[in-house]
């Protein structure tokens, strides 16, 4: 049995991985940076938990969609930056202060993550030093971690992964050593993962599922009785668990009457909607989304949900089944049709109880399908990936370097040594730099909002699609119907929203009937307050009353 310690020597092939890591994230978080839509929400509940309003997304209403893992994370960022993103005082030249949390979101969360993975490697095969070092240096270029997903909206991923990939390594470490303090580390690590992330839970009960399967084969192979102690251990596992999960569902409970979050009915319902023939179908149900936000009693919990729409729910698992699959080996970021056959190589290195402890690691891949497919789902799944593809790079790197061993000199045999390695990062680094330069990213909502920071009212009322654009602005987010103008003006006297956003970007595809009013078309009702000159087009209106 393996019993490497963690005291080895570590620090310079790890130091390299995080130095690598960072180095590739710096252009994702500097260069075109602009917050993604689901971030300017998460950063608007952090900034309420910063000025300790609690966890709201108003100021007012107590929130029940998004998880408050990363929040939490933002929060403190802010709080030791002593900003708050919508403060009235912080001007154009202060954006960046704003910004903060999500760029280190990406370059400290996001190389932290090698750590996890390369102990964790270290106690699969401590006597190859080199598979340690594999599987770091690929999760720290892989482009999918390294740039989140083609649009660069990961979030909440980050943290997610990090704290996932912290409570595997603890759970290994608690059955290879038997040490309760490890079984509670992992315990709060799935409990943080599940804090950042509902699914975390679902990760969490196969912790339990695969501590209580090993202890028990370990007690039938040694025949010592140890059900006290595994029950203890177990407990420990659980108990930490449910230290951050059980206060988090009493929240749930008491803010909607289920443990489940309000994102989870809507998830189903945009999933549903994603399957209709009619393209505009979740444009047209969004009122369906604000019944859930506001007022989640009107919906049953997800369990009774999916029973009652079985058949619905059955159809849309398979389709969204093959979606994700096609997501998986079609992406420009996952290189999934690169490493694939590697990772299958190395899949066969690793002895059953190992592909079996990391397989379990995979199993929430088989829930996301139960509602909608994104990348983003998948980014925190990427780490198992590249421990089996590490292993089979080695395996790789041995063949090359024994057929080279009789043709090169001795130093260049040394360097043959990880040729197949070093191309498969030089291709991950390639990548990683390539798509900054390829991948659009919508730059305009963030010089829209910049503008408007100096135009609008603070926490005036905007209608739009994306969130970006208020939270520069310092503008409250209202979502702009799926209506031909007198129905968005007549949404507009009952939200009580001052203006109206559209853009090039998604008012096409998602307000067709509004298209016309990008040209600047004015309607009697309607005073042009920002158009930027350059594409892509921006206008946003004032609503006259």
């Amino acid at each position: 049995m393996n019993t490497a310690k963690i005291s080895q020597p570590i620090f310079s092939p790890l130091v390299v991985a995080l130095v690598l890591a960072f180095c590739v994230r710096v252009l994702p978080a500097t260069y075109h940076f602009v917050i993604g839509t689901d971030e300017a929400l998460y950063l608007t509940l952090a900034g309420h938990l910063a000025a300790g309003d609690g966890f709201t997304a108003d100021g007012v209403h107590p929130h029940s969609e998004f998880d408050p893992g990363y929040p939490l994370f933002a929060a403190l960022m802010y709080r030791l930056t002593s900003t708050l993103p919508f403060d009235a005082s912080l001007t154009a030249n202060d954006v960046w202060r704003i910004e903060l949390p999500a760029q280190l979101n990406i370059l400290l969360l996001g190389s932290l993550l090698v750590v996890p993975l390369f102990l964790l490697a270290r106690e699969l095969d401590a006597r190859d030093p080199s598979f340690a070092m594999r599987a770091a240096l690929l999760t720290a270029t892989v482009p999918a971690l390294a740039l989140g997903v083609p649009n660069f909206e990961a979030a909440s991923e980050q943290l997610y992964a990090l704290a996932i990939w912290s409570g595997w390594l603890f759970l290994y470490l608690a059955l290879k050593r038997r040490k309760w303090f490890w079984f509670l580390a992992s315990g709060i690590a799935f409990g943080v993962a599940h804090l950042t992330r509902y699914e975390g839970l679902v990760s969490a009960a196969l912790a339990v599922v695969v501590a209580s399967v090993w202890l028990w084969n370990a007690a039938r192979a040694t025949r010592e009785k140890i059900f006290p102690r595994a029950a203890w251990s177990l407990c420990l596992l659980l108990g930490g668990v449910l230290l951050l999960a059980a206060p988090y569902a009493w929240y749930q409970t008491a803010r909607t009457g289920s443990v489940f979050s309000t994102k989870s009915i809507v998830h189903q319902l945009h999933g549903e909607a994603l399957a209709s023939p009619d393209p505009f179908a979740w444009e047209k149900s969004y009122a369906q989304y604000e019944l859930v936000r506001d007022n989640p009693g009107l919906y049953p919990p997800l369990p009774i949900y999916l029973w009652e729409h079985r058949a619905q729910t059955a159809l849309n698992y398979a389709r969204n089944t093959l979606t994700q699959l096609r997501l998986a080996l079609t992406s420009p970021t996952f290189l999934f049709i690169l490493w694939l056959p590697v990772a299958i190589l190395g899949a066969r290195k690793f002895r059953r109880a190992q592909n079996l402890f990391l397989a379990a690691a995979l199993a929430p891949a088989l829930v996301f399908p139960l509602s909608v497919v994104d990348g983003r789902y998948l980014l925190p799944l990427v780490p198992a990936a590249m421990l089996w593809t590490a292993r089979g790079l080695g395996a790789a790197d041995e063949w090359v370097a024994l057929h080279l061993r009789h043709h090169v000199s001795h130093f260049a045999f040394y360097i043959s040594r990880h040729r197949v390695t070093a191309l498969f990062l030089a291709l991950f680094v390639t990548a990683d730099v390539a798509a900054m330069f390829f991948i659009p990213r919508p730059t305009e909502f963030r010089t829209a909002g910049i503008a408007l920071r100096n135009i609008l009212a603070p926490h005036a009322s905007v209608l739009m699609r994306k969130r970006q654009i208020a939270f520069y602005a310092n503008a409250k987010y209202e979502f702009i119907p799926f209506a031909d103008l007198d129905g968005v003006l007549a949404y507009a006297r009952l939200k009580n929203a001052d203006y109206m956003e559209l853009d090039a970007r998604t008012t096409p595809d998602t307000r067709p009937q509004l298209v016309y009013l990008l040209d600047q078309t004015i309607a009697p009702s309607l005073q042009v307050v920002y158009a930027n000159q350059n594409a892509p087009r921006v206008v946003v209106y004032r609503i006259l009353k």
